[in-house]
């Protein structure tokens, strides 16, 4: 008979137990294999235990008494008690349960629940409890909850409804509020200084209105309408504990693609798309964002260097589209299409809010007007100059002070500024040339024959212009890979005169909607200085943790994402921001 190693035959053994927690015959028939075997599978059946009432307690303590003294102390890890036990029952079977990590204990407010002492050895990271007990345990032994780093109150009629103040859980960044309703989120997110994600399960499954009236914070996530504590404990303890793509995970991936629509390419299109077309960008999978992004990926994959071998040998143009190796023909059709819905469908979007007579204040939008009032037909010139917008896309304390000077604390920096602002200038002109967002330009093709350097270059040769090189040339600009914006001013202190972005382009063949782009993107600077701090963000010891700045490759190249500081610079910051959103959103 062939036997397997005693290592091989465990791990098979939990593997089956693991897939099948809740099939009582397979859990029967493999204790029956070997008493070691019923081990096994024992650790791992009462790693999660759920009690739903006071018979299924009993049950509890009756299969303790029949174990070893600390079998429940080393197995138990994830623990789910309901409403429906007694809070003396819940007391005795955490008595038992002593090295709990996640813990649902929903005893109702009006029983005293006696958890401190019984909380004390547990070394809890995930803990979902009634807030009143919560508070009760909070107040008299914060020590408890310092390794928290996931919470979830729970708002029954009766609980009492007190202030949050979680200042003292830095560990804490993951939050659940049920039936709080606003000012239970408002209390969180104002006390919570770590917080990352705060899930909220409405009072109504069925609010519509759930998801306006948390939006006033980015953390914030909706619980999906099926997941409220009501439901059987079967689907909360499954969405919680069980599944790796459980609560936290989808709030985590809902945050995460909100930061992503604020970070780099989509702030900008926010800002571009509101000033070009006055249209608003949705902060979840926009159309129109998205409509740009796909355009600018399939041409950054068609001129990046050496990606098609047509660009090396024109001569495959002529290849049939149908012969292998001719899928360029293909590619070049979808980027056509795609460039050309980039074009037209946002333009069409101001075109019919004109014929509905909604007013954009758009850039667009005036031009148009313009364009028709003066009996011109330039329709495809506005169109094409704001899609090349559209796709375009210890200094800060420095400058932050002159803006404090030249503009005030009470009023967020205008254009009529600019001029008088030469240090957010520099910053601008640093900002374009230490990490050019388009590395190796926008590739052409020569129009003619021409001759340079000694070099012949046929006519339709592509014509790769290196902003990085360009913008690291030391004799312009020395220590080019140092940051610095005094590298703009004249020994006299003003501004000198190299003011070409070379992001933008050169020559005839200069982006014709870089006045545009440049005005969004010094807008965006000067906005963001003038109300936040931007700084280092602190790990829970307290210490800065360093940026490590990555870059995506391509054509376009954009910052990765990486944690920092983003506060308010004052109260007057925040009211000033707050109620720029509010005029915005009036405006749209």
């Amino acid at each position: 008979m062939t036997t397997i190693p005693l290592e091989l035959e465990r791990e098979i053994f939990e593997i089956a137990i693991r897939d099948n927690r809740d099939d009582t015959d397979l859990k029967l028939n493999l204790s029956l294999v070997a008493r070691r075997v019923q081990y096994w599978v024992d650790l791992i059946q009462y790693e999660l235990i759920t009690i739903t009432d006071r018979a299924e307690a009993h049950k509890f303590f009756e299969l303790v008494n029949r174990k070893s003294q600390d079998f429940f102390a080393h197995a138990v890890k994830a623990l789910c008690i309901t409403h429906d036990v007694s809070a003396d029952d819940a007391s005795r079977i955490l008595s038992v349960c002593t090295n709990v990590q996640q813990l649902a204990c929903w005893v109702v407010w009006e029983e005293s629940l006696d958890l401190p002492q019984r909380l004390s050895g547990l070394p809890l990271k995930q803990l979902s409890i009634e807030v009143g007990h919560f508070l009760n345990i909070l107040l008299s032994q914060s020590a408890l909850f310092l390794n928290l780093t996931h919470l979830d109150l729970i708002w029954w009629p009766s609980s009492p409804h007190i202030p949050l103040k979680l200042g003292e859980l830095q560990k804490l960044t993951h939050v659940c509020i049920s039936g709080a309703g606003r000012s239970g989120a408002e209390s969180v997110c104002s006390s919570c200084a770590s917080l990352q994600v705060l899930v909220v399960i409405p009072r109504w499954p069925t609010d519509e209105n759930a998801e306006e009236e948390y939006a006033f914070d980015s953390r914030i996530v909706v619980a999906p309408s099926d997941i409220t504590h009501g439901d059987p404990v079967e689907i909360w303890d499954d969405v919680v504990f069980r599944r790796p793509e459980n609560m936290w995970a989808y709030a985590e991936n809902v945050v995460l693609s909100r930061r992503q629509n604020l970070d780099g390419p989509c702030l900008a299109a926010a800002v571009i798309m509101a000033t070009l077309y006055g249209y608003e960008v949705q902060p979840d999978n926009d159309h129109f964002v998205a409509l740009s992004e796909n355009a600018i990926k399939k041409l950054s994959e068609s001129v990046f260097p050496g990606a098609m071998a047509v660009n090396t040998f024109p001569i495959l143009r002529y290849l049939p589209s149908w012969m292998p190796g001719a899928g360029f023909h293909r590619f070049a059709a979808e980027s056509r299409q795609l460039t050309k819905e980039m074009r037209e469908v946002p333009f069409e979007f101001v075109k019919q809010n004109m014929r509905d007579g909604v007013d954009s204040k758009s850039v667009v939008a005036r031009l148009l007007e313009v364009n028709q009032a003066r009996g011109h037909d330039n329709e495809a010139a506005i169109q094409e100059v704001a899609a090349v917008a559209y796709g375009a896309g210890a200094d800060t304390k420095k400058a932050q002070t002159e803006i404090d000077t030249v503009v005030g604390t009470h009023q967020l920096p205008e254009f009529k500024d600019r001029p008088s602002l030469p240090y957010v200038e520099a910053l601008y002109r640093e900002v374009m040339r230490w990490r050019p967002v388009n590395p190796l330009g926008v590739a052409h093709a020569s129009s003619a024959d021409d001759v340079y350097n000694g070099y012949f270059i046929p006519k339709g040769t592509t014509v790769i212009s290196n902003i990085w090189a360009m913008t690291r040339d030391e004799s312009i600009y020395p220590e080019p890979e140092r940051f610095n914006p005094d590298r703009f001013f004249t020994a006299d202190g003003k501004l000198n005169d190299d003011d070409i972005i070379l992001t933008f382009g050169f020559g005839r063949r200069i982006c014709v909607g870089r006045h545009i782009a440049d005005a969004s993107v010094w807008g965006t600077i000067v906005s963001v200085l003038s109300t936040f701090d931007i700084a280092k963000a602190k790990d829970a010891s307290g210490k800065e943790i360093d940026i490590d700045p990555q870059y995506s490759d391509g054509m376009v190249s954009h910052s990765e994402p990486f944690i920092c500081s983003i506060t308010p610079r004052s109260e007057a910051a925040k009211s000033l921001v707050q109620a720029a959103t509010a005029a915005e959103t009036n405006d749209f």
